[in-house]
């Protein structure tokens, strides 16, 4: 395992970490921050890098950069002119890359967070329940969207890695930004965790362990857990769809990135 930073202040815990798993390097990255001003705002994101080996991890790598500059130097947020920045960002990554990148953000106060996701990273909430609250921009999205297959279903989809929106291509328009109240906790994953973990794994994660321990068994059970696709889907995929699929996940397959974002209790 590789690449472990934390963040412990008066009003959050944060921790993440990042393994290359079987690839030959990792274009994943994430970042944490404080703001240096607004002492109760954080920023967590997770990028992953697109286009081979020769640019993934330089465009993640320099998205990275990028938001943690915007972040730093910025004295106020809400989602226009969030959403402006992820414009800006975008433009400087088509103009001085070769690459793309997934982008799931979030900045978070006490109060509210602002959270965009691009991409098939993904951002969810746990408050004894856990809630996937991004869509993943793929093709195989239209499963979940039609009621077809469920968002665990999509782990054994061969195609389930051809996405449809990334940062610096130029086909990207719209952006969401969303407010939302800041939930207990947080967690943001690259594929390489998804692919591999239901949510009752990752429920059952989140339940059990230590904070400081919670993203670890994330990046250690994407690298060693094996799990099966259910009867039910392998019979829908098998006769009433086109799309391959794997009878069971691989994993260790793709670069494996988790974030966890815990809001703590104010006395």
């Amino acid at each position: 395992m590789e690449q472990y930073q934390s963040i412990n202040n008066k009003y959050f815990y944060i921790n993440g970490l990042t393994d290359q798993g079987n690839r030959n390097e990792n274009q994943d990255c994430y970042l944490i921050e404080e703001h240096p001003i607004l002492n109760n705002t954080v920023i967590a994101a997770v990028f992953d890098g697109v286009g081979g080996e020769k640019y993934g991890k330089e465009t993640s790598m320099y998205a990275n950069y990028l938001f943690k500059s915007y972040f730093l130097d910025s004295k106020y947020f809400d989602e226009d002119t969030i959403r402006r920045r992820i414009h800006d960002i975008h433009y400087k990554i088509m103009n001085h890359t070769s690459g793309y990148t997934t982008l799931s953000l979030a900045i978070l106060n006490p109060s509210y967070t602002y959270i965009s996701n691009i991409g098939d990273s993904r951002i969810y909430t746990y408050n004894n329940k856990l809630k996937l609250i991004t869509e993943d921009d793929s093709l195989v999205w239209r499963y979940v969207k039609e009621g077809k297959l469920s968002v665990d279903d999509l782990r054994f989809l061969k195609e389930n890695n051809v996405i449809t929106r990334c940062l610096g291509d130029y086909r990207l328009r719209s952006i969401d930004v969303k407010k939302i109240k800041t939930p207990k906790e947080m967690i943001i994953t690259s594929d390489g965790v998804h692919d591999i973990l239901s949510l009752k794994m990752l429920k059952l994660i989140l339940k059990q362990y230590k904070d400081e321990d919670v993203v670890p068994k994330i990046i250690l059970d994407s690298l060693t857990e094996r799990d099966y696709i259910e009867e039910k889907a392998s019979d829908y995929l098998l006769y009433h769809t086109n799309e391959p699929f794997n009878e069971k996940t691989y994993p260790g397959k793709d670069n494996t990135t988790a974030v966890l974002v815990k809001k703590k209790r104010l006395i």
